[in-house]
């Protein structure tokens, strides 16, 4: 994701740094937190403003905290506060990390989606490894290979939901058209095959 940093040097953020979205500051955020191994919560976040804590904050002498605002007239967000960079000590390094989430994950495995329909989770999980260096859960994986689906083709559940209507439509712009749609149950619970 693109972003506009003013005056950022060293991958560590400052004041007056500038980003195009709150989105691509919350990804920023979260390459950040993952590559000092340090984890973050939401302190507060509307469509004007974000503030974000270290999770550690009441037990580290020297808490990382970040705050953001719309700038004004744009979407664009500006860092106004920041106490950084993030010193917690972290003694768990290779478990799962809280940033590492299924949105972050199905963002990353687009591209491997997209050029192997039937790319596992397994190798999901080891692209992930790779990657940011943290083990994930086979649901996480799971999770974000269903969301990067969605992302690259649409929901497939509202498509077969819409598909009614549009044999409606199909029979009425094409006078004499008769379509007739039959459901059988699938193989899997809760699945139909038309």
């Amino acid at each position: 994701m693109g972003n506009t940093n003013i005056g950022n040097s060293g991958g560590e953020f400052m004041v007056g740094q500038v980003f195009n979205s709150k989105a691509n500051l919350q990804h920023a955020v979260k390459l950040y937190s993952i590559s000092t191994h340090q984890e973050y919560v939401v302190v507060e976040s509307t469509t004007k403003l974000l503030v974000l804590r270290c999770k550690k904050a009441k037990q580290s002498q020297y808490p990382w905290k970040l705050r953001a605002m719309v700038v004004k007239g744009i979407t664009s967000f500006a860092i106004n506060k920041y106490n950084g960079p993030h010193k917690c000590v972290n003694p768990c390094l290779n478990q799962d990390h809280q940033q590492v989430d299924s949105n972050l994950i199905a963002a990353h495995i687009q591209g491997m989606i997209k050029a192997q329909f039937t790319l596992s989770v397994a190798a999901i999980q080891a692209s992930i490894v790779e990657k940011f260096g943290y083990q994930i859960s086979y649901k996480k994986a799971s999770k974000a290979k269903l969301k990067a689906f969605i992302n690259l083709f649409g929901d497939f559940y509202k498509f077969y939901v819409e598909l009614p209507h549009f044999f409606i439509a199909l029979e009425q712009a094409n006078l004499g058209c008769i379509v007739i749609s039959k459901t059988f149950p699938g193989i899997m619970e809760n699945t139909k095959i038309f």
